[in-house]
């Protein structure tokens, strides 16, 4: 983990302390992967960028309930600066017709798919009493592909101007993925450190237990807190590496274990919004799991 790396982990958990008590520094935000998204999508009429009022508070009223589930979450952690972007909005436009009239239709149509959004949260707050802020809002959406819009595709050899446009190219969309929390709190990782440290025998390893114990782990933070957990046997890392070794034969072989580590650990990471960090490597000696923090 890099200087500004640690800094920046160290001033979270500081703010994590004062939110959530010294208990719970392994808690965070993370997209609810067992909810089911909850989305809206509209079709728009040739050259038309605008949805009916109607329209918008019904597709606001379908989207307000899984607003309203992550609130809390939102409320505990957006001052952190670490909440998903739960929310994610697009929009099409054909591509027949001028570049530039295409990219100011998609541009009004994104606008359009924000309104409903600022409308579903208003709707929350008119439950709840407490509006959340169109600038807090904004941060908590996302693009699909982080542009404006996305242009359908005209093989070239064809007129723009004179083709027919078509229906489906002509959409809007929000989706909303409802938010939760994760992570073990700091009694769960000295738990989850006990378990692979016992699983560490003077005659051999119990590489199943440790396999198993690796498992508990449920987001990013816990990764990082059980290589501290770990600091004086050697790292997540180091310990990982020193327990789970290949025998003398292929009958020996830990590559079903080590897969098993490095798949919990992506998985763990990817719960926070992460890339893979961990990968096996072949080295002289044999193989081992590299663990990027």
């Amino acid at each position: 983990m890099g200087r500004l790396s640690k800094l920046k982990r160290e001033l979270i958990l500081e703010s994590n302390k004062r939110v959530l008590g010294e208990d719970k520094l392994g808690i965070e935000p993370v997209i609810n992967q067992s909810a089911r998204p909850v989305g809206y999508q509209m079709f728009f009429e040739e050259g038309e960028d605008t949805i009916s009022d109607s329209d918008k508070t019904m597709a606001a009223q379908h989207l307000s309930r899984d607003i309203m589930n992550s609130l809390s979450t939102i409320e505990k952690f957006m001052s952190q600066g670490n909440i998903p972007k739960f929310i994610t909005i697009g929009s099409g436009t054909s591509s027949t017709g001028s570049r530039d009239r295409n990219a100011e239709l998609g541009r009004a149509r994104m606008e359009e798919m924000k309104d409903i959004i600022f409308t579903a949260f208003d709707i929350v707050g008119d439950t709840t009493g407490n509006y959340v802020g169109k600038d807090v809002i904004e941060d908590l959406i996302t693009t699909k592909t982080n542009t404006s819009y996305k242009p359908s595709d005209l093989n070239p050899i064809y007129d723009r101007n004179r083709s027919v446009p078509r229906d489906m190219e002509r959409y809007g969309f929000v989706v909303v993925r409802p938010l939760t929390t994760m992570g073990l709190d700091k009694k769960s990782i000295g738990s989850v450190g006990d378990k692979m440290r016992g699983a560490d025998g003077y005659v051999y390893e119990d590489e199943e237990a440790i396999v198993k114990a690796i498992k508990e782990l449920e987001t990013y933070s816990d990764i990082v807190d059980l290589d501290y957990e770990l600091r004086n046997n050697g790292g997540l890392e180091g310990f990982i590496n020193k327990t789970i070794k290949d025998g003398f034969t292929s009958m020996g072989s830990d590559t079903e274990e080590r897969e098993a580590i490095v798949n919990a650990i992506n998985n763990a990471a990817s719960n926070s919004g992460k890339g893979k960090i961990a990968k096996i490597n072949f080295a002289p000696g044999g193989a081992i799991v590299s663990i990027m923090l």
